[in-house]
């Protein structure tokens, strides 16, 4: 658990929604007076440097701009609804800083070109507001239900709803955890372990035992006049500069190594500009990921970085060039400081299946992990699910 999550603001974008238990029945309302803004709240948008949008889930507000004009041609403001309901409102006008969500929950912000439509985003971004009424601690721990100081993580989590004002914590809340940002192995508790008081306790539960992984690579492009920390070469092929990041091999045999990095984060940054002027300044990239691994048919390999969303889709993966024996990937990303790993998939697993570290990273329990907890409470009648902590 880390000490700095413990706060109303999120630093990542909120779990996938094929994890969320509230994706049927989210609602969202907005208010432009600037005395409408919601208790404690507080937001904090993750954009991607790479434009790869997907379509949104429909059960995810969304608050959606235009490119080809001044103002946007749409905003579309779910109402309460029931889950089958698809109810909508559309007013005329932008969204402005007068404008702030009344309700707690998650939240998808869309942007697309009034040519092409709703169906064609430019770029979309998830993130949460949060009451913080409800205070989680925890530990994480390598003895756990399955092994002993091998390859598995354990979590235990003391959730207070004192402030909350929680009567019924066995049918009233949900929790959901994610590891690293990860949307693949995220898991969500309907019901806690027992209750002390006003304190839920989540232990010796299965779905909080997480494999372990290995510390996440890293590579930095922030200077394009030499090669940066683990970019094998750097060169100017007009209109780009190409970055080659040094060729990668599976550390699955080898032995833990400590290493502080971002556990998949980025921060786009240009070596001869001060903070903001550094994100503003820096250029694109075209950046070469190659990984030293013989062909494997039973499995896929992605990348897994907010660089890329965290999507295990066509733009994170890996694909076999049988003229270099090797696997490779390209993508164009803004300068920067970026930490990523390789995740492996089987054919056809299906939605759900946890990506696994252990053919390419490795798993070892002593890897500095970041687990996010979101508390959710579900109040009998409301049509929505409240988010009142995270840490």
């Amino acid at each position: 658990m880390c000490a700095r999550c413990r706060s109303s603001r999120v630093t990542r974008s909120s779990p996938s929604p094929a994890r969320l238990p509230w994706s049927s029945a989210t609602t969202a309302a907005y208010a432009s007076s600037s005395t409408s803004s919601p208790t404690t709240a507080s937001t904090c948008v993750t954009p991607s440097p790479i434009a790869t949008p997907t379509g949104a889930p429909p059960a995810w507000p969304t608050w959606s701009t235009s490119t080809a004009s001044t103002r946007a041609r749409s905003r579309t403001t779910p109402t309460p609804r029931s889950p089958a309901s698809t109810t909508s409102i559309t007013p005329s006008a932008s969204p402005t800083a007068r404008c702030a969500p009344l309700i707690s929950g998650n939240y998808l912000l869309r942007v697309w070109d009034e040519a092409d439509g709703p169906d064609r985003p430019l770029l979309q971004c998830r993130f949460v507001v949060t009451e913080q009424t409800a205070d989680v601690t925890g530990a994480v721990s390598g003895r756990t239900d399955i092994d002993y100081n091998r390859g598995h993580q354990q979590l235990s989590l003391a959730v207070d709803t004192r402030r909350a004002g929680i009567r019924s914590p066995f049918s009233d809340l949900i929790v959901s955890i994610e590891q690293n940002g990860r949307a693949d192995n995220a898991v969500t508790l309907t019901r806690p372990l027992r209750v002390q008081g006003t304190t839920a306790i989540y232990e010796h539960d299965p779905k909080l035992i997480f494999t372990a992984g290995n510390e996440y690579r890293r590579f930095e492009t922030a200077t394009l006049s030499y090669p940066g920390m683990g970019i094998g070469s750097m060169d100017f092929i007009s209109p780009y500069y190409h970055a080659t990041v040094m060729t990668d091999k599976s550390r699955a045999a080898e032995s833990y190594h400590y290493d502080q990095t971002q556990n998949g984060g980025f921060s786009v940054r240009e070596y001869n500009h001060d903070i903001p002027e550094s994100a503003l300044a820096a250029d694109y990239v075209v950046t070469h990921f190659t990984l030293d691994y013989p062909e494997t048919p039973g499995l896929s390999f992605f990348i897994d970085s907010d660089a890329f969303q965290r999507r295990l889709g066509p733009e994170s993966m890996m694909h076999f060039n049988r003229a270099t024996g090797r696997y490779e990937l390209t993508a164009l990303l803004k300068q920067g400081q970026y930490s990523y790993q390789y995740l492996a998939v089987p054919l056809g697993a299906g939605a759900g299946t946890p990506a696994r570290t252990d053919v390419l990273e490795g798993d070892h329990f002593e890897t500095r992990n970041l687990y996010r907890v979101y508390v959710y409470r579900r109040v009998p009648g409301d049509r929505y699910d409240r988010l009142i902590g995270v840490a």
